[in-house]
């Protein structure tokens, strides 16, 4: 018989369990107006619910539902009042490590300590130990989650009856909100009235996130207990087995077929197909092989279309320039997973000289004399933030007097913060700006993104480096 917990319910209600879910929970998000109202009477707050935890007059309130594209699929995402959220981190703080001790080892998702890249990595030292692979994918996951079969998996180990009431106060509030993502699936021995029973966890909660890893648990115990695959990766609902035998995979596939139908799920069946490891598995984002990992096409579209639409935001004033710096962190953070080094420098130096052109640049210029000159005028025509003038050295930045052209008025305006000396036209193109008569010393520029001619009537000096060009006058 597994062991079951009692007596939990004091540890749920104690004050400081409250007050720990409450700080958990507005981590990163004490920017929002709901979160800031919660926290002027946060204490107040709290001794209230734990009054109405306590008498048992708790009710969760309505969830605030909007559709997110992620991935190519439309998703209904449910987010809870923040009161609530504050409960369900409560909760989970008591009742999550008794389930976490017997979580499978390779289940990866919302865990601490596990994560994508983790899952990714174990994928990866999967494909290059067996030769093929059985990908699994359940089909509409989170709509599909049976409240009572749900009930009984979390009742094996919670036999406290308060705990119990209150998730199933929690199940009962987000019972309706995916009702219409849910398409009717009849098991063996259904009658009509089957469709009438309470499924679906709301997307978002972070209950559902938990519940989620209890519910496929059961699985997890027949691929490895039952099966006797040790060959085995889950994330969320995304699951692969690994075999030297294309009809061992086969075998496996029918038995996890028949022990997903007991816990009311199904499988995508044209998703759930066996091949060979070394053609690449495409899984969490990633095309995975034995000797290398690579971004899926559509993560670095999406990576161009969020740049561009944040870009947007910055200049509209209604995206602080700091976020729009942590979201191109995060990203190349999660791209330096596999092996990107390519696209990464594609897609951050696009509009950019890389550094160690730059640098080249600054050598020749300094060999061609400017250097010993008491100073010079230098013309940047497509300037961008400034890469190539942060780029000079000490001693030519001295001897300078800069000006720069800027067309993108965000560049602009981070370049003009950056070097705050310089001559800068913001907003205007080379074309479209009346520059002084005087002629320039030095013009340096991004050729693909600053091609423009310069005047200088003597060009006794002009060199090409890699695709970026300077001219110069001596």
């Amino acid at each position: 018989m597994p062991k079951s917990y009692r007596h939990l319910w004091p540890r749920l209600v104690s004050f400081e369990n409250l007050h720990t879910a409450w700080r958990n929970a507005r981590r990163g998000k004490r920017g929002l107006p709901a979160v800031a109202s919660f926290d002027i009477v946060a204490e107040d707050m709290l001794f209230e619910l734990q009054a109405q935890l306590e008498q048992d007059t708790y009710r969760p309130g309505r969830y605030a539902s909007f559709r997110l594209v992620e991935n190519g699929k439309r998703r209904m995402i449910s987010a809870a009042p923040f009161r609530d959220r504050v409960v369900h981190h409560a909760l989970c703080q008591v009742i999550e490590p008794i389930f976490e001790a017997r979580f499978h080892a390779h289940s990866y998702a919302c865990r601490v300590g596990k994560g994508t890249h983790r899952a990714i990595r174990r994928c990866q030292e999967l494909s290059r130990c067996y030769r093929y692979v059985l990908q699994c994918d359940v089909q509409q996951f989170f709509p599909s989650i049976d409240h009572e079969v749900l009930r009984t998996v979390l009742r094996r180990h919670i036999a406290d009856s308060r705990v119990q009431w209150l998730i199933d106060t929690i199940l009962d509030g987000g019972k309706d909100v995916l009702r219409e993502e849910y398409r009717m699936v009849y098991f063996p021995g259904d009658d009509l009235f089957a469709a009438t029973r309470p499924r679906g966890l709301p997307i978002g909660n972070l209950t559902s996130q938990f519940w989620a890893n209890c519910y496929l648990h059961p699985l997890d115990l027949f691929i490895a207990q039952e099966l006797h695959c040790t060959a085995y990766v889950r994330y969320c609902d995304d699951f692969l087995l690994f075999a030297d035998e294309k009809a061992t995979l086969h075998r496996w596939r029918s038995a996890v077929v028949e022990r997903l139908a007991s816990l009311r799920l199904t499988l995508h069946e044209a998703r759930a197909q066996v091949f060979p490891a070394r053609t690449g598995i495409p899984w969490l984002g990633w095309v995975v092989y034995p000797t290398h990992r690579l971004l899926k096409r559509r993560c670095g579209v999406a990576l161009a279309r969020r740049l561009r639409a944040s870009a947007a935001q910055v200049r509209a004033g209604q995206l602080p320039l700091e976020q729009l710096t942590n979201q191109v962190r995060c990203w190349v953070a999660h791209a330096e997973c596999g092996d990107t080094y390519g696209l990464r420098r594609a897609a951050l130096t696009a509009f950019y000289t890389p550094l160690p052109v730059v640098r080249v640049l600054w050598e020749a210029i300094a060999q061609l004399g400017f250097r010993n000159v008491p100073s010079f005028r230098m013309l940047e025509p497509a300037a961008g933030i400034g890469n190539i003038i942060s780029a000079m050295p000490p001693q030519l930045r001295a001897l300078a007097q800069i000006t720069a052209i800027e067309l993108e008025p965000l560049s602009a305006r981070m370049l003009g913060h950056i070097h705050p000396d310089i001559t800068l036209y913001a907003g205007k193109g080379f074309q479209d700006v009346n520059l002084p008569e005087h002629r320039f010393d030095l013009a340096i520029s991004n050729v693909p993104f600053g091609d423009v001619g310069v005047a200088d009537h003597f060009k006794k000096r002009l060199m090409r480096c890699y695709r970026y060009s300077l001219t110069a006058k001596s």
